[in-house]
């Protein structure tokens, strides 16, 4: 059974970033998250999935979840935006290889894992 992560790619460079200090999670390039089966929302919020600390991201900025050949991506309305592969989307289909981007900073790659 295939499932899908995504892979913190790091912030682009130049971005504003303007993390909230005292923030009690990292983002570190690199790192890896498995999508669960019920999903997962990204976003500011300390009870988001995935907690990107940043005042250029939502509370809650965009929902993901897994269907068999990848991920759906569905802005919830932020302000700053959601792209995949370089374009601004509301909803799309994100495949292995596909790139997400929140708020024109903040790079994830969806890659798929075994198990």
């Amino acid at each position: 059974m295939i499932r899908f992560a995504l892979r913190y790619l790091g912030h682009r460079p130049g971005a504003s970033l303007s993390y909230f200090t005292g923030a009690g999670f990292n983002l570190v390039p690199g790192q890896e998250f498995t999508v669960p089966a019920e999903g997962l929302v990204l976003g500011r919020s300390p009870s988001a999935g995935l907690r990107v600390a940043s005042s250029q991201v939502a509370r809650a900025h965009v929902r993901i979840e897994p269907i068999p050949n990848g991920l759906v991506i569905d802005d919830l309305g932020s302000t700053n935006g959601t792209s995949v592969n370089g374009d601004q989307v509301r909803s799309a289909i994100a495949h292995a290889g596909d790139r997400l981007t929140l708020a024109a900073a903040f790079d994830f790659e969806v890659v798929e894992q075994e198990g």
